[in-house]
């Protein structure tokens, strides 16, 4: 699995991992099928050991900012944990993304999304400008580009707070 995630899934093959893993390719095979299949568990192994942030806690927060706050806060302290592996990965996807599943990733990242979305007034969250800020904050490359820019985690939940406040008064 440590080469999936030094090199990439698609610069990764089967023969690789066997050879670091001291075992024969058909012990893979037999284990786990195919490539989709190892890249399954390495998702689900790497969750398990870093589980991304839950919605549940955000319900007792009735105040949208408070709430879209928390969410960030927990998801980049996160994405701080899982860069290194969550990069590789997401390069891969732009290149053959039919190879590449985010369906994981993206059903957490979008539970945290509509829970944030959920504190503002339906009115508020009918606005396509309102969702689309909210989809920009907890987007993994809006956070990777503010963190490779120097950005503290605090200092670009602020700035996507700010963002979200601005298109929720507008």
């Amino acid at each position: 699995m440590a080469l999936t995630f030094e090199q990439g899934p698609l610069a990764t093959t089967m023969g690789q991992i066997a050879k670091r893993a001291g075992v024969e390719r058909v012990t893979l095979y037999r284990h786990f099928g195919d490539e989709r299949s190892l890249q399954r568990a390495a998702a689900q192994y790497c969750f398990a050991r870093f589980p991304p942030p839950r919605p549940d806690g955000l319900a007792k927060l009735t105040d949208p900012f408070e709430r879209a706050t928390k969410a960030l806060d927990e998801l980049y302290a996160h994405w701080e944990l899982m860069a290194p592996l969550v990069r590789p990965i997401l390069r891969d996807a732009d290149v053959a993304p039919e190879r590449i599943s985010l369906q994981t990733r993206d059903r957490y990242v979008e539970a945290l999304r509509a829970a944030a979305l959920g504190a503002f007034p339906a009115r508020a969250r009918r606005r396509p400008q309102l969702r689309e800020a909210i989809r920009h904050a907890f987007d993994f490359r809006t956070w990777d580009s503010l963190e490779r820019g120097g950005f503290s985690r605090r200092r670009a939940v602020g700035l996507m707070v700010r963002l979200v406040k601005a298109t929720a008064k507008a």
